[in-house]
């Protein structure tokens, strides 16, 4: 690639062109933050490799040009007969079915130890050889040495590993193809010295060595076709594939705004006038309110759908970074000028002097130059964001921009041994459907009888005040909704909603007003997907479990918009004790800290001891019970209403898992509140309440609550 940026506008022709099952790279010369670049770039492909710049980036300021790495890019239609077998510095070596691929960069002459490392690598292939025997193989890449130059050691230990092991280049099978692959016309230097070597000698249907005419490497890709069936054994049991949706992103920074409001404002008209003839004739007492219960789930189904539509029509629909920001018409022009003076160039006989050599050049040097120039927009953009969010002390935007730019986060593609997402998704499904349930099945049927016996004859408080969704808390909501965040399992997102015509608030605040009054949720506002996300930062270096991993919960946009609403209005009602930290706002793990070490210097400082201990909830919110939560409402009294609201609420939930683009099965949630969901913290913090209230000073027990996913040292 001779670098990441001057490699991947070849790649990405070569993709477009010849759409080849794996690709070998060598020498991106990324750190290992910034590995994901090649997921970003190439969506239909996954990488396995290593950056090789770690050790040089701690050594400090760099020297010379290091050597940096090794990428093998594998279509995603194959993951699920690939295993990763060793990632090196200078190799990578990957099971695809019952072949072995290998990806390798020597050590270039003028190296230190250059014979020393080189046989080090062949000893280490030839071990991996030896334990897949039945096996396959392929190697290939940058041996920066020509294996017909017999006075070179290294070409001398390379071609003995190959006759041991009855290996043969494909160069030797293609006679009319053994031309340099390394060329530098600035330095006039050409030689031979990339390579595919293979047992496969009777199923190689052809080799070339390409030359591109956008190539901004002194390296020229090769390319191999194998004819021969790859015969993949599935360890997977009795596991069933699950549904593949591909979920593609919306791109509402090139929609057109102005239509998609106009035309929501059409197609909402006529539900307004629906649900106005409803609520005149519940305020005329002809319908009860469970007569609503079908017209809300109707009232929803109509609005997503009218949402979707209206999306479809102009929003434009996109792979992530699809588009590039800083590509313009001046870059196309460019680009198509560097082509032509290629293509005229090799027509001429590929002249090394004379104007035709000088005007390609030339071409390429503008057209790269232009690249380079355009690119740094993004990072003078980053910088401009970095620097308003230091000028304005938001601590909170500042890490966010800095995380964006700088913590880019590989992910994690392999769970139990499986890279399937199919196998994956319907495995984290069967572990979430069992971490949604009770530890003591007795105890869980003396909750629900206890529950029962107390709702038979509750009654609770009443309302302080009369409450009705207006139009007003439904559009401050609405409008403060976060931006990107990922769609619901109807592909529904906060921007559907903001940039729709504010015909939609009044809609939505009357929708809600019919849930009051008819005490039913809709059902639509129950189901949910879930995603896994890895609870440590250490799953690029471990086999992960899923046990390793906590759900995520992607609730309806339009639930949360009720949600936020219901917490507007009966947010006093779920209150919690003063020693309780958590999930508050204004108030956090520093605050506890604060308190705890307070009270420590305190009793130390009267010469007393201190005893700490700290208990960590595991899985708290998936094994709340139901039950218990509505006992603790009762004991706090709440109005009916906004019990009955939360059973509904909290009854016959259902959900999926999500893992890339493959979809479980849905399955059935009786136990705990959903991480991601607005209300669940507070009900949460209600239901632990009770241990907040052993607090006692008088008897120097003192009890804090907090909650935070990384260790505070106190």
């Amino acid at each position: 690639m001779h670098g990441y940026y001057q490699g991947y506008p070849v790649i990405e022709d070569l993709i477009a062109e010849y759409e080849p099952d794996v690709l070998l790279l060598q020498e991106h010369w990324l750190t290992p933050a910034n590995l994901c670049k090649f997921n970003d770039q190439f969506s239909n492909y996954y990488y396995v490799g290593t950056s090789a710049m770690s050790r040089c980036v701690e050594q400090g300021m760099l020297r010379g040009r290091p050597y940096g790495g090794v990428i093998t890019l594998i279509k995603k239609s194959l993951q699920d007969m690939v295993r990763t077998v060793q990632c090196d510095e200078r190799y990578v070596i990957v099971k695809v079915a019952d072949l072995i691929l290998v990806n390798v960069y020597l050590p270039c002459a003028g190296s230190k130890d250059r014979l020393l490392i080189c046989d080090d690598i062949l000893v280490d292939l030839w071990s991996w050889r030896e334990h897949f025997a039945d096996c396959q193989i392929v190697i290939a890449g940058d041996f920066n040495v020509c294996l017909d130059n017999e006075k070179d050691a290294c070409c001398k230990a390379i071609n003995c590993f190959l006759r041991r092991h009855s290996l043969i280049r494909c160069d030797d099978l293609f006679p009319d193809q053994k031309t340099a692959t390394y060329v530098n016309y600035a330095l006039n230097l050409q030689s031979q010295i990339d390579y595919i070597i293979t047992s496969l000698n009777h199923n190689v249907v052809k080799f070339a060595v390409l030359d591109p005419d956008i190539n901004f490497s002194d390296h020229l890709p090769l390319l191999a076709t194998f004819s021969c069936p790859l015969i993949y054994r599935n360890n997977s049991g009795n596991h069933e594939i699950g549904a593949s949706r591909s979920q593609r992103l919306l791109r509402w920074d090139h929609a057109d705004l102005m239509s998609y409001y106009h035309y929501t404002g059409e197609q909402l008209a006529p539900l307004l006038t629906k649900i106005d003839d409803v609520l005149s004739h519940q305020e005329d007492s002809s319908l009860s309110g469970s007569d609503n219960c079908p017209f809300i789930d109707l009232i929803y189904d109509d609005i997503a759908c009218i949402l979707q539509t209206s999306a479809k029509k102009f929003v434009p629909e996109h792979r992530k970074n699809f588009y590039k920001f800083w590509w313009n018409e001046e870059m196309s022009a460019l680009k198509e000028a560097s082509i032509e003076a290629n293509r005229v160039w090799k027509a001429a006989g590929k002249p090394k002097q004379g104007a035709i050599f000088h005007k390609r050049q030339a071409s390429r040097a503008q057209y790269r130059k232009c690249i380079r120039e355009h690119k740094n927009v993004a990072a003078l953009s980053y910088t401009n964001d970095l620097h308003d969010a230091l000028l304005r002390k938001n601590g909170v935007t500042f890490w966010k921009c800095w995380r964006s730019k700088f913590e880019s986060i590989n992910k994690c593609r392999e769970v139990e041994g499986y890279a399937n997402p199919n196998i994956v998704s319907l495995m984290f499904a069967n572990h979430f459907s069992r971490t949604f349930s009770g530890n003591n099945a007795s105890r869980v049927n003396m909750l629900k009888q206890e529950y029962m016996a107390l709702r038979a004859n509750y009654s609770g408080f009443p309302l302080i005040d009369e409450v009705d969704f207006d139009t007003e808390l439904v559009s401050r909501v609405i409008l403060g909704l976060k931006f990107g965040k990922a769609t619901d399992i109807d592909g529904l997102s906060a921007e559907h909603l903001i940039y729709s015509h504010p015909i939609l608030s009044v809609i939505l605040s009357k929708m809600f007003r019919l849930i009051l009054m008819s005490h039913h949720i809709p059902t639509q506002f129950k189901n949910s997907y879930m995603v896994p996300i890895p609870k440590g930062n250490n799953y690029m270096t471990k086999p992960m479990t899923c046990d390793d991993f906590r759900a995520i919960a992607i609730s309806p946009i339009l639930s949360k918009v009720f949600e936020y609403s219901f917490l507007d209005r009966f947010g006093k009602y779920l209150g919690s004790a003063d020693n309780q930290f958590g999930f508050k706002k204004g108030v956090g793990c520093s605050h506890a800290i604060y308190t705890c070490r307070n009270i420590v210097d305190r009793f130390v400082q009267n010469g007393s001891t201190v005893n700490i201990c700290a208990i960590d909830l595991s899985k708290a919110f998936d094994k709340v019970n139901h039950h218990a939560l509505f006992i603790k409402l009762m004991e706090k009294h709440v109005p009916v209403i906004i019990l009955d609201l939360l059973e509904n609420l909290l009854s016959c939930c259902t959900s999926c898992v999500k893992w890339e683009n493959s979809w479980s099965d849905n399955f059935e949630i009786n136990f705990g509140v959903r991480q991601g969901s607005v209300l669940s913290p507070l009900l949460f913090a209600l239901y632990i309440d009770d241990l907040a209230n052993l607090h006692c000073p008088e008897r120097g027990w003192f009890i804090l609550l907090y909650a935070g996913n990384k260790t505070q040292s106190i």
